[in-house]
């Protein structure tokens, strides 16, 4: 049974033989609840996220993973229909995911009930822009415009707040836009230093007035050496992009095994090099999976110096200032252009 309130006015009551109220305390719950055995119709992987659920398939022949989606789309149907569930077929859309020198084949259509899946070639799930290639171009586009945005409107107040509120402002207005899924998308290192460019002439707008001046006079690029930008990052105490997702990767990597869906991702030996755990090396290596954390986990973990104490008697914390100390110490060899 269930009833409308409106400004202190009951309505009658309505029995409702199916369906969840809308806003309801327990509506999320009892949805999660009702679908919880959705995953025995399919036999392929699958994610879920309130009402979507992505379905993936893994195929040396194309044709042979799609004929899998197929069935198991057909079975997901059925399961909908017999608990009284509608599939919304314009919204449904599939992505092949390839490397990106692969050469067109022919490819059989996917369809549910004789309806053909629209195929795309990006998608955004989740806030993340997918590409066939996974090279995340169009989503750093898309973070470029948010971060152009933040920025201008910083450089409006700049001169109105002192170095620490500009450090909170930073964390609220532009490394909230580029966190997120930062170890996901940040796959290139040149295109996290070209977008950390708009953050740095923002830093020496307020800190070398002159400079920034210059820049704006001449049609031509000026060069800030690394010594001038250290000073800066040392100052406002900030981390590049690219260092920041090596910093979460790290993060990531530590609390894998506390998570059941990656515990496998990352496994360590019993040996030992450089004071280090030893983590062992994937067995893909594909132009594609070079681009996946567990790919780019593993390679910074392989590249770190020798520790002068037992990493595994630290915590989580000390870890973690360990491991700053490592790119803040590899830092002092870069040079930034903007």
């Amino acid at each position: 049974m269930s009833a409308i309130e409106l400004n202190g006015k009951l309505s009658k009551y309505y029995h409702i033989p199916t369906g969840i109220g809308q806003g309801s305390a327990l509506g999320p719950l009892l949805f999660s609840l009702y679908i919880n055995d959705m995953g025995i119709a399919i036999n392929s992987s699958y994610t879920m996220y309130a009402d979507d659920i992505s379905m993936y398939q893994s195929n040396s022949c194309i044709n042979k993973a799609i004929e899998n989606l197929n069935l198991d789309l057909d079975s997901l149907y059925g399961w909908f229909q017999r608990h009284g569930l509608t599939v919304s077929l314009a919204k449904t859309k599939y992505m092949i995911f390839h490397n990106s020198h692969d050469t067109p084949i022919y490819i059989a259509s996917i369809k549910v009930q004789g309806t053909e899946i629209e195929r795309v070639f990006s998608f955004c799930y989740l806030g993340v822009v997918l590409d066939s290639s996974l090279t995340f171009e169009e989503h750093s586009k898309k973070v470029e415009i948010k971060l152009s945005v933040a920025i201008s409107r910083l450089h409006c107040v700049k001169r109105l707040v002192p170095p620490n509120i500009i450090k909170i402002l930073l964390s609220a207005y532009v490394f909230s836009i580029v966190d997120f899924c930062l170890i996901i998308w940040g796959v290139n290192t040149s295109v996290l230093l070209n977008l950390f460019r708009k953050v740095a002439w923002l830093l020496i707008s307020i800190e070398y007035p002159s400079l920034y001046k210059k820049r704006k006079s001449v049609k031509r690029s000026v060069t800030i050496t690394s010594t001038t930008m250290l000073l800066v990052l040392r100052k406002y105490d900030i981390l590049p992009f690219h260092e920041r997702r090596d910093l979460n990767i790290m993060r990531f990597i530590l609390r894998s095994p506390t998570h059941p869906w990656c515990c496998g991702w990352f496994q360590f030996s019993k040996r030992e090099v450089r004071m280090w755990p030893l983590m062992l090396a994937p067995s893909a290596f594909s132009q594609t999976f070079h681009r996946s954390l567990r790919y780019r986990g593993w390679k910074f973990w392989s590249s770190l110096p020798r520790m002068k104490s037992d990493f595994q008697t630290l915590s989580f914390s000390e870890k973690m200032f360990e491991i700053k100390n490592v790119l803040l110490c590899k830092r002092s060899d870069e040079f930034i252009y903007v």
